[in-house]
């Protein structure tokens, strides 16, 4: 009993240093292995899946989310959802004329140690590294007990928000998860639906039809085989 209140003591402020981090190096290991690519900025915030951080390329000088989703593998439902929501990040992330929701920008395989080549099977995390957006709907709550927004402002959020979910439920996906921290706002006030990892398909031939199977550390790895040749075609394009 004793054993168990202490590590459950440990674990708490291991959670409490990893939100006051300031570096890769608090965060772990596996995220130190990203400091040559980018420069850490500031904690985001934790869920079940792990960590988001914001950093900022140091090729481009680009602000990224980087999303780092470890024990891929530890369940078959983790394992799918996991390619669920990469699946329908892709296929988003592809259409270029919309603001409705996040893009992913790159995939990074890493196991406990670090990163690892793309075209490694042997991995058991994933980074998903995704546009930046500086603020949601649940730190606009927040202020708006202290500040008096303009009706006009509150209406436009309202409405992008509502043009934001009927793009997803046009491309047949229902979201499931829907909540203000899962709502982003822009500094356009444009709303980007994120967390796709509860999403279900309401038509035939979805966006993410090509994950009802088994998930595999082979269908993830493809993914990120097929993200890269789409950035690297779009950068031709440009």
């Amino acid at each position: 009993m004793v054993d168990e209140y202490n590590e459950g003591a440990k674990k708490v402020k291991r959670e409490k240093l990893v939100e006051k981090a300031t570096r890769f190096e608090d965060l772990g290991e596996v995220w130190l292995s990203l400091s040559d690519r980018f420069e850490f900025r500031k904690f985001i915030g934790k869920g079940s899946f792990g960590s988001v951080v914001k950093v900022e390329c140091r090729k481009t000088g680009e602000f990224r989310a980087i999303k780092h989703i470890d024990c891929v593998f530890q369940s078959f439902y983790d394992a799918k959802k996991v390619v669920r929501e990469i699946q329908i990040l892709r296929q988003f992330s592809s259409m270029r004329d919309h603001n409705c929701t996040t893009r992913l920008h790159d995939l990074i395989l890493c196991d406990s140690r670090g990163t690892l080549p793309d075209t490694t099977l042997d991995f058991s995390g994933v980074f998903l590294v995704m546009e930046y957006v500086q603020s949601d709907l649940s730190k606009i709550l927040d202020m708006a007990k202290k500040v008096d927004f303009d009706d006009e402002y509150l209406l436009q959020i309202l409405y992008l928000m509502l043009c934001s979910l009927n793009f997803v439920h046009s491309a047949g996906i229902l979201h499931r998860d829907i909540k203000p921290a899962n709502l982003l706002i822009d500094e356009d006030c444009n709303v980007k639906i994120c967390d796709f990892g509860l999403s279900r398909s309401i038509v035939p031939n979805p966006v993410n039809s090509q994950v009802r199977g088994a998930a595999s550390r082979r269908e993830i790895s493809d993914l990120v085989k097929k993200n890269k040749l789409n950035v690297l075609k779009q950068r031709r394009s440009q």
